[in-house]
């Protein structure tokens, strides 16, 4: 038994070392906010880490 949760913690944690996909996603907030850095007050509350994953 103690095998069977070897291996469904080794999934686990596999799935927390994905880094984020979409990369023209966040060159664009990046590349947004370095022509205008004070924007990031106008979409910190609309920008989540989920926006960087391709859907």
């Amino acid at each position: 038994m103690q095998e069977g949760t070897q291996a469904a913690a080794a999934v686990d944690t596999e799935a927390l070392k994905v880094p984020p996909h979409s990369i023209p996603a966040e060159q664009a907030v990046l590349g947004g906010l370095m022509l205008d850095n004070e924007a990031w007050d106008q979409v910190a509350d609309r920008v989540s880490e989920e926006d960087f994953y391709r859907r």
